[in-house]
């Protein structure tokens, strides 16, 4: 015999409600080249450097790493990287809060 469960109080954060629907590997594709698209819109012409991380369920991943010039080295870019999507992350984290 299982016993009945019981829910406390709920409460729902403010912002909209996301439906996450199975993916395939057709969505998933389109929505990295989506993003990616958007992300080289927002530098015009002005590319110096670019870095792409893509990995599967199964842990296998993919990297590509180029810069052409500008201030981040190719020894600098593997930290430069990790710090700007922390801080895309953190900014991320702030806009759930309010």
């Amino acid at each position: 015999m299982r016993a009945a469960v019981r829910i406390g109080k709920v409460r729902l954060k403010n912002g909209p409600v996301v439906v996450r629907l199975p993916t395939t590997a057709e969505r998933d594709r389109k929505e990295v080249e989506r993003k990616v698209k958007n992300v080289l819109d927002a530098h015009d012409s002005a590319i110096a450097g670019m870095a792409i991380v893509v990995w599967a369920d199964d842990g296998t991943s993919t990297a590509d790493l180029r810069c052409w010039r500008g201030s981040v080295t190719r020894m600098q870019a593997p930290e430069f990287v990790k710090n700007r999507l922390m801080a895309e992350k953190i900014l991320d984290w702030m806009r759930m809060e309010f």
